[in-house]
Order: C-alpha cells, then structure tokens, then sequence
C-alpha cells in the first residue's frame, strides 16, 4: 500500500472527527440557547401577568432613560397612546402627562430629585379633572449598579374622598358627644381604651382622648363591677348595669364587636349620667318612708274622702 493514501486517510478521518465534534458542540450551545430563550419567555410572560394583575399604573424606566415595561393600568390612568410608550422616553411621558398635572413644578421637580438619588420615594399628584393619584418610586438595583426605576401610580380619589367624609362625620358626631350627658369609648381585645369621648368626662375629671392608651382593667381595678361586666363583654356578651363612679351614678351599656370569624375584638361602652334620676327616686323613696314611718305612728286611723264626701 501507498503510505501517502494512508497519510491522506488518516488526515481525512482526524477532519471528519473535528468536524463531528464541532457539529456536537454547535448543538449543545443551541439547545442551552433555546433553554435560556424559552426560560427569558417564561420570565417575560411570568412578569407581564404580574403587571396586569396589579390595581397600579406601572411603568419601568431603564438606565438610559428608556420605556422599559408598562402596564395597561397605567395607559388607563395616564390616557397614554400605547404607540407613545414602545417608541417613547422618560422626558417624552413627562411632557404627556404635564398637562394633566395641577402643579406641573412640584410634578417635575419630584421627579428630578428623585432620578438624583437612590432612595424609594412617595408623594401625591392632584389632577385636573379631579382625581388623585399615589405616587411609588423604587430603585431597580443589579449588584451594585442602579439600572433604572419603577414608577407605581395608584388612584386614591375615592380612598381620600371617603376619609374625608370619615372625618367630617366624626367632627359631627364629636359635636354630639360634648353637648350630650354621656361618655362614648371602645376597648380592644386587651383592655385597652381605643377612643374616649362626650360632655359627662368632665364629671370623671377627664378629658376627650385622655385615657385612650390606657388599660380599663388597671384604671378601675377598685370597681369590682366594672371589671367584672368588662370580663363579660370580652367574652362576647352585652351587657347593661347601673354602676357608681366618684359620686355619680352612670347606667352603662357594653356592645362587644367581633372579626370576620367572631372573635371578640373589643367593646363599645356608652355611659349616661343618671345621678339626678337616682337622687330623685331615692328622696322619693326616703319621703315614701317617712310618711309611712309618721302614719304608723298615729294612733288614730287615717280615711281618704274625696270631694263628694
């Protein structure tokens, strides 16, 4: 045999062999690649339904400035053409919204202050047609490179509008309660006093809130009877009982107040001054008592006549 043909045979199946080995790494590198595209997609599709579950407007902004991720929330909030956002930039939103903005200054320079630093950020945006939105601002942190930020946009119109309403009602019922003569307080699971009010506080020397803060059971640890009604009411029953506190009399009322799976949370208690009502009905009681005391005495029987005789 030619031993050059034995030499080319040999180069030639050494080729072949690299070849193979190649064509065996190309697809080991492509099935790694696939794996990691299809787990990106799944991260991708992970992340968007976690933005669209979301009651926020949400918007990504990446280090360069660039739209990054949104979600239909924010769209709805903002008014914002979808167009707008793939194509668009952080100024260019700003500029969108500005217009919508009652204090576009204080809108704008939020913003600045906040892209200078690092830290979560939070304030609240008036709109022009009314509404009022919760603003949320995070860092996006890699290691230790700060690659953008994420925005969150919450409307809370309804939120402040019912708070306000709250506090409006209470003033009023407040009002209520200083011209009244009783005295209005909650207690929670623990015995503590969580609210305190109405007039009759200034018949314990107390004023409205005062005690709030403060146990029940180490306030009026020396009023068996009020201990042992509170013990009573934080096992979930009402109760109703006339009690004596420093010289007046107060017919009390204890309406507990349970959670979503009746566990006592606390009660209410409402106290009405009734000393005058019983000063009067014991001096009817002692005058009852002395005209008896006087007609038993006589000796001499009395008879009752009317004006026909």
């Amino acid at each position: 045999p030619d031993p050059s043909m034995d030499n080319v045979l040999a180069l030639s199946m050494d080729r072949h062999d690299e070849i193979a080995e190649l064509a065996r790494d190309f697809e080991e590198m492509r099935v790694q690649v696939e794996e990691r595209e299809n787990a990106l997609q799944e991260s991708r599709s992970v992340l968007t339904a976690t933005l669209e579950a979301t009651h926020d407007g949400v918007l990504v902004i990446n280090e360069t400035g660039a739209v990054s991720h949104f979600n239909t929330r924010f769209i709805e909030i903002w008014s914002i053409p979808q167009d707008h956002l793939h194509e668009g930039r952080d100024e260019g939103l700003i500029d969108f919204v500005l217009p919508q903005v009652k204090d576009p200054a204080q809108f704008t320079t939020e913003i600045d202050r906040v892209y200078e630093s690092s830290e979560i950020s939070e304030d609240t945006i008036y709109l022009k047609d009314g509404r009022i939105l919760e603003r949320l601002s995070y860092p996006l942190i890699q290691g230790s490179r700060e690659t953008g930020r994420a925005w969150f946009f919450r409307d809370i119109t309804k939120r402040i509008e019912l708070e306000d309403t709250l506090r409006k009602n209470y003033l009023q019922l407040q009002s209520i309660y200083k011209r009244l003569p009783v005295i209005l307080w909650s207690v929670d699971a623990e015995g503590f006093f969580t609210m305190s009010e109405g007039k009759e506080l200034e018949s314990l020397g107390l004023q409205s809130g005062q005690v709030v803060g403060q146990s029940l059971f180490e306030l009026y640890k020396d009023f068996p009877d009020i201990i042992e009604h509170t013990d009573k009411s934080l096992k979930g029953e009402s109760c109703e009982y006339v009690t004596h506190v420093m010289g007046h009399y107060y017919h009390m009322f204890h309406t507990p107040f349970f959670d979503d799976n009746d566990a006592v949370q606390g009660w209410n208690g409402l106290a009405i001054n009734v000393t005058e009502t019983r000063r009067t009905q014991e001096e009817i009681r002692h005058l009852r008592n002395y005209l008896a005391n006087i007609i038993d005495s006589m000796p001499s029987v009395l008879v009752g006549v009317d004006a026909k005789g």
